[in-house]
Formats: C-alpha cells, sequence, structure tokens
C-alpha cells in the first residue's frame, strides 16, 4: 500500500454509480488510497451518525468515526465484496468499534447528561423549554432502549429511521431479503413496546 493519508485523497466525486463504487472498491483492496478517499467521502458522514447515535458526545464519535476508517484502510485487503456490501462492512467495524470503546472506558455508552443529547436532536420545533425537555427525555429514553436490542435490530432501526431507507434498501444494504428485513423491524418493534410499555415511537409496525 502508499503510505499516505486515504482522508486527504484528490479528485473526490461522491456522486458515482454502484458501478462505480464497484470499481473504487476493488481499486481500493489492491491498495489504492485515492479510491479508497471518495469511499471515505461518501460514507464517512453515515458511519459518524451511526456511531453519534450510540456514543456520549459528538467528538468521542468524530474520534471513533476516524479509528473506523483507519481500521478499514488497514484491514482493506481482507474486504470479501461478495460477502457484504461495503457499507455493511463498514458498520460491522464501527459497532465493534464503539463495543472496544465502551470496554476500555469501562462504562457504557450513554450520554453523561440529557443535554448533551441536543448535539444529536433538533428542538427547534418545540415551543417551550419544558416541551423540548421532555422531547429530549423521552429520545434518551428510546435510544437506551434501542441500545439494548441485539445488534441485527439496532442496525435496521438504524437504518430505517434515521438513514430513512426503505425495507428493499436496507435488505439490499444488510445482504438479506426483503421479508427478513421486516420480520427483524417487527421483532424489535414488539421488544421495544414490551421495553417502554407503550405504543411505539414509530408509525408503523413493520
Amino acid at each position: 500500500m502508499k503510505d499516505s493519508n486515504p482522508q486527504d485523497a484528490p479528485g473526490i466525486n461522491k456522486n458515482f454509480s454502484p458501478d462505480d463504487e464497484v470499481q473504487q472498491v476493488l481499486a481500493a483492496c489492491g491498495g489504492d488510497v485515492e479510491a479508497f478517499g471518495v469511499l471515505y467521502q461518501r460514507y464517512a458522514e453515515r458511519v459518524f451518525r451511526y456511531i453519534a447515535y450510540r456514543v456520549r458526545t459528538q467528538a468521542e464519535a468524530e474520534d471513533l468515526t476516524a479509528q473506523v476508517f483507519l481500521n478499514a484502510w488497514k484491514a482493506i485487503g481482507r474486504y470479501k465484496p461478495q460477502e457484504a456490501p461495503f457499507l455493511a462492512w463498514l458498520y460491522t467495524i464501527a459497532h465493534n468499534q464503539v463495543i472496544n470503546y465502551a470496554k476500555s472506558k469501562t462504562q457504557n455508552t450513554t450520554f453523561t447528561s440529557i443535554d448533551s443529547a441536543y448535539e444529536l436532536v433538533d428542538t427547534s420545533r418545540y415551543n417551550s423549554p419544558d416541551e423540548r425537555a421532555d422531547k429530549l427525555a423521552e429520545y434518551e429514553e428510546l435510544r437506551q432502549a434501542v441500545l439494548n436490542l441485539p445488534a441485527d435490530q439496532q442496525q435496521v432501526i438504524f437504518l430505517r429511521y434515521v438513514e430513512e431507507l426503505g425495507h428493499a434498501e436496507i435488505g439490499q444494504l444488510m445482504g438479506k431479503p426483503e421479508v427478513t428485513i421486516r420480520g427483524i423491524l417487527f421483532r424489535a418493534h414488539e421488544s421495544l413496546r414490551k421495553h417502554l410499555k407503550r405504543e411505539s415511537f414509530f408509525g408503523e409496525a413493520n
């Protein structure tokens, strides 16, 4: 591999087709730092959001996102495109990175204060401070419940309601049939209803 930083790769173009992405992935697997830089620019924000939902602060999410891509670059030669989409592979690295970070800190990956949820939640549409505080508390309760779900349910919830992807898109990303995604989402909703002892926060059951 070339001794260079993939995040600094020139000639970045995020608007490329799936075929273009395959070419970039294959080139990156061969040690092309510029190709990996294209993939970084395409997916860094999505990996950041995936991590930010699980840790306490924006700074932690930024540091862990950088580490995910560093680990991905180191392991890119072992990535097998036929086994999982590239973004799903990145999410797996991110999931493991968050778990390892939590273990190293000997603490749960939760917000230290409800105030830090302001970094991730848009409260501008709520009129009063009390209403904003209630919504933030509700959000944090839901977030903690989601973090107690199995990893596949967490990922489907994230992709459906944070990334706002359809069932077919999620299935393509995770390499699973659409009917399987609907089943995972249904089980996640049922678990959340039982844990929160209320109807789902979400507007659909599957």
